[in-house]
């Protein structure tokens, strides 16, 4: 993410660069995280700013990103996405209708109503940004927390 400076390590994106047709097998899935986690590693060993752009609906799966953060010496931001079901709906629907080329998510509707009952908050402190606001103002609210990094 430019405008935060930061190494932006993305799961959509790393799956649409190893899948020509993905398919989200769990086998598909580990590949596509230990991929993640790689990257992870390279740039907080190169001193960089990581943003970990990923589902990670469970906490056990929260917990290896933690651990290469640690041992890298890096602060550990965690920051969890709120969304009203009605408006995520909505952007799925238009989703369907029109796609953005900026979207790499295939997620519908059906898998979101899938994954959504397994979401477990953080364990940790984390910070909660309304993924309603504009992607401005929600880019002005992460660079506010990096600047507090120190108080995540």
């Amino acid at each position: 993410m430019e405008q935060l400076g930061a190494t932006l390590v993305q799961t959509d994106a790393i799956r649409k660069r190893l899948f020509v047709q993905p398919t989200y097998s769990r086998t598909e899935s580990a590949a596509v995280y230990r991929e993640a986690h790689r990257l992870i590693r390279v740039g907080l060993g190169a001193g960089k700013v990581v943003i970990f752009d990923a589902t990670n609906l469970r906490e056990a799966y929260r917990r290896a990103v933690y651990r290469i953060a640690e041992r890298a010496g890096a602060v550990v931001c965690p920051v969890w996405l709120s969304t009203p079901e009605a408006i995520v709906a909505q952007r799925l629907h238009q989703r369907q209708l029109s796609r953005d080329p900026s979207d790499l998510s295939d997620a519908t509707w059906a898998i979101y109503r899938k994954m959504a009952p397994r979401a477990q908050a953080p364990q940790r402190p984390f910070t909660v940004l309304n993924a309603t606001l504009p992607a401005d103002e929600q880019v002005a609210v992460l660079q506010r927390l990096m600047s507090l990094q120190a108080h995540c």
